[in-house]
């Protein structure tokens, strides 16, 4: 884990060194706020249409991500809340599959 916090203080989440999982994060971060902040995507009514928000910036996603990433069994993770009424926030955020998602 240090790897990943040496990495979220120096570098920029665009970085050509950023590590694999921390790239899938972001860009799983990018789809969060794409949903709740632009109207023209495709899922932007179920999201952001219903005042559904990001409220945590990429670096503590990325970070959440890596931290939580080593305990996950399952396979192809993603996030979901877990109150689906609430907004995305540390607190209201699992990882689970996309299965069970």
């Amino acid at each position: 884990m240090k790897k990943h916090k040496e990495y979220l203080g120096a570098l920029s989440p665009k970085g050509p060194d950023m590590p694999a999982e921390a790239k899938i994060a972001y860009t799983r971060w990018l789809g969060m706020r794409s949903r709740c902040s632009n109207p023209k995507d495709v899922s932007y009514k179920y999201y952001g249409a219903k005042g559904i928000k990001v409220r945590f910036s990429s670096r503590v996603f990325i970070a959440w991500w890596l931290a939580n990433i080593t305990k996950f069994k399952g396979k192809r993770p993603c996030v979901s809340r877990i109150n689906h009424s609430k907004d995305y926030t540390i607190s209201n955020i699992r990882m689970e599959s996309i299965r069970e998602n």
